[in-house]
């Protein structure tokens, strides 16, 4: 494993802290992770029959599927989500049979790309959970939609410069913060991780801004992970994406505009270009035809 050897084996509560949105699914996902990564051992294990230890999981409070699916918090990010989704459904006659196929075995009226998205998710689930799909979704799932799924969603969440700084602005802004504290030796106490459950609409904010332009449909177990690295050349940031957790060889993402290895400094500057200083601010300060 990539960190044998880094993290230790047992669960020490000052080695990391795990924080996760407020959904149900999200804490499920930390509770997990945390089973599979800290089976308690030696001194920890309480039960033979039992391999799982309690490990707390602290709520996270910025939330980017609230934003992208409650815009009206951010009238900014309203504006400007309403902006991108008009522009893309204005290609929407192109797909005409397409929806026209779907709306007739879904029954639901399909009529705009950003449709594709409910479809998408629906049948994707059922895929995972082991339901057998039904015969005419072969013809369009998962190969003829994924496309249209993929530019949809990242519309939708990261469509406009402005909405990738409001949905992955605070984000890496808080990863930013940790790495910088621990290259410093302020970081109190000296942790070795953290870990964030979130969604996946938060991993297409962090690839729009990272400046991934080829949207692809994300899995249900991806993960995007920050390594801190120190040699004698000072510290770098190195960005690990997983668009599963059956893959074992991730993707290195390289932030825009900085050498590799990304120097933290370059690291720190890239994020500073994103992410708003007055969160609250720039959501409040719409100049959408609806604020005229």
């Amino acid at each position: 494993m990539r960190y044998n050897g880094f993290l230790n084996v047992n669960y020490f509560p000052n080695d990391n802290i795990i924080r996760s949105n407020r959904y149900d699914r999200d804490f499920m996902s930390a509770a997990c992770l945390l089973a599979g990564l800290y089976p308690p051992a030696g001194y920890q294990l309480w039960n033979p029959a039992i391999l799982w230890q309690p490990i707390p999981i602290w709520e996270e409070l910025f939330d980017v599927a609230e934003l992208a699916e409650k815009a009206g918090q951010c009238p900014t990010y309203a504006a400007e989500q309403k902006k991108a989704i008009t522009e893309l459904n204005r290609h929407s006659g192109r797909y005409k049979k397409l929806f026209s196929y779907l709306s007739k075995h879904m029954g639901k009226k399909i009529t705009h790309i950003t449709s594709i998205i409910d479809v998408w998710d629906v049948l994707q689930l059922q895929m995972e959970n082991g339901y057998k799909l039904p015969q005419w979704t072969k013809s369009v799932f998962p190969e003829k939609i994924a496309r249209l799924y993929a530019i949809s969603f990242n519309t939708v969440v990261s469509g406009t410069p402005e909405m990738i700084r409001l949905t992955a602005g605070p984000v890496m802004k808080m990863v930013n913060q940790q790495l910088v504290k621990k290259a410093s030796g302020k970081m109190k106490p000296d942790r070795l991780l953290f870990i964030e459950a979130a969604h996946d609409t938060t991993l297409q904010a962090l690839l729009s801004s990272l400046g991934y332009e080829d949207p692809f449909p994300i899995e249900t177990s991806a993960f995007m992970v920050f390594e801190l690295h120190e040699s004698t050349e000072g510290h770098t940031v190195q960005v690990l994406y997983y668009n599963s957790s059956a893959h074992i060889i991730p993707n290195v993402l390289d932030p825009p505009n900085c050498r590799k290895p990304c120097s933290l400094t370059a690291f720190s500057k890239f994020v500073n270009s994103i992410a708003p200083s007055n969160w609250e601010a720039e959501c409040n300060n719409s100049t959408s035809d609806s604020d005229q």
